[in-house]
């Protein structure tokens, strides 16, 4: 009988390891600087704010906001900003949508807050910049 108990215990916690939902990370905003704009009135060096956060919707884990100067590109009407996003030790990685705007309303996005790079395309308009460095003093905000 121990055995069985034993085998039916392992059985569920593999379950629970598989079934496990996807990490989340912390919310975080971070800036940015262009680097390159094309079809856009945004210059090199404009100042950009992207900010992710563990908001759901869709299947998609997070939404994030990008602003570049006064421009708001991504994310700023809800239910924009919806992105695939992938987290490691609570820390966001990466987000992306490659689907531009006519076929889901949104720019398609990838940013890698690792690597620290950041493309925005409208399908009029592309958008590099490079995200700041992390910093002692960044906003962060504790999972939810």
């Amino acid at each position: 009988m121990k055995i069985r108990a034993v085998i039916i215990a392992s059985i569920a916690v593999v379950a629970l390891a598989v079934c496990r939902p996807a990490e989340k990370g912390a919310e975080v905003t971070r800036a940015a600087t262009v680097t390159d704009a094309r079809g856009i009135e945004l210059a090199p060096g404009a100042r950009c704010t992207v900010r992710v956060r563990n908001e759901s919707r869709g299947g998609f884990p997070c939404r994030l906001e990008i602003t570049c100067g006064d421009v708001p590109l991504f994310g700023g009407r809800i239910p924009g900003g919806y992105a695939r996003c992938e987290a490691r030790a609570g820390k966001w990685v990466s987000a992306s949508d490659d689907e531009l705007p006519q076929r889901d309303g949104d720019p398609a996005i990838s940013v890698d807050f690792e690597r620290g790079d950041m493309r925005v395309d409208t399908g009029r308009a592309q958008i590099v910049a490079r995200l700041d460095p992390v910093s002692p003093t960044s906003s962060t905000v504790a999972r939810r």
